[in-house]
């Protein structure tokens, strides 16, 4: 039987959903979500392969991904609508759950999330062909093995098709926080198209905005955490 690890905390009207980045357990919100838990409930998964989750028996779409989400909210009988807080790819995943629940959602906040285009935009930008074929030769030696034979990773051009085909992304409160420090071994060109994408983020809603992270890269919630945690705060306090 498929489980997915769960942990709920806090209490109050409004509940902040956390999305983990690719690979990522819940405990990459360890810095932000107690303090977060003292003003509103919180609700922390690790998708399947993750943690004590069970291990993926189905290709990890970003559809799978939203369906399972949404079910298990409502199994642990979530109070909606919700602030989602998605990083990295969980920002991807987030982008699509407000388009297909946009009723279910009150805000959203991405942090140095994963942007649609940007991820066809960035295939451009190749490894050196030693190190490419030792990574494909690793991505299939990991299909042999669980928890990664279903890697969300190995589905990514769907799941963007997928997002593509959606509706709308809802005029919600949305706020995007950037990193904007360039981590070691990303190409300068790459680094500099994902913080246009990051932009792009922004017209996903009317009612959005941007806060730079000065002193993070791809992880402010780790390395800024007082700084996630105000602005979570004060998109929050926007919907309530």
């Amino acid at each position: 039987m498929l489980a997915m690890e769960c942990l709920k905390a806090g209490s109050g009207d409004l509940t902040l959903v956390f999305i983990n980045g690719f690979r990522m357990p819940f405990s990459s919100w360890d810095k932000v979500y107690p303090v977060l838990s003292q003003h509103h409930s919180v609700f922390l998964y690790n998708r399947y392969g993750i943690g004590e989750s069970t291990q993926a028996k189905t290709p990890q779409t970003a559809d799978s991904v939203v369906t399972d989400l949404h079910n298990l909210l409502a199994w642990h009988q979530v109070q909606t609508p919700v602030v989602l807080v998605g990083h990295s790819l969980g920002g991807l995943f987030a982008n699509l759950y407000a388009r297909r629940y946009p009723e279910q959602v009150a805000a959203a906040v991405m942090i140095d999330a994963s942007q649609p285009d940007e991820i066809i935009a960035q295939q451009a930008f190749e490894p050196p062909k030693l190190l490419n074929a030792l990574n494909k030769t690793v991505r299939k030696v990991e299909t042999w093995f669980d928890p990664f034979r279903y890697s969300e990773d190995d589905h990514i051009e769907l799941s963007v098709e997928q997002i593509r085909q959606a509706g709308e992304f809802p005029d919600i409160p949305l706020t995007v926080i950037s990193g904007t420090k360039k981590m070691p071994f990303v190409p300068q060109t790459a680094f500099d198209l994902h913080l246009s994408y990051q932009q792009a983020l922004l017209k996903l809603s009317a009612n959005s905005r941007q806060i730079m992270a000065v002193k993070s890269g791809h992880f402010p919630q780790l390395s800024e955490p007082d700084l996630v945690i105000e602005q979570i705060l004060n998109t929050c306090q926007s919907v309530s």
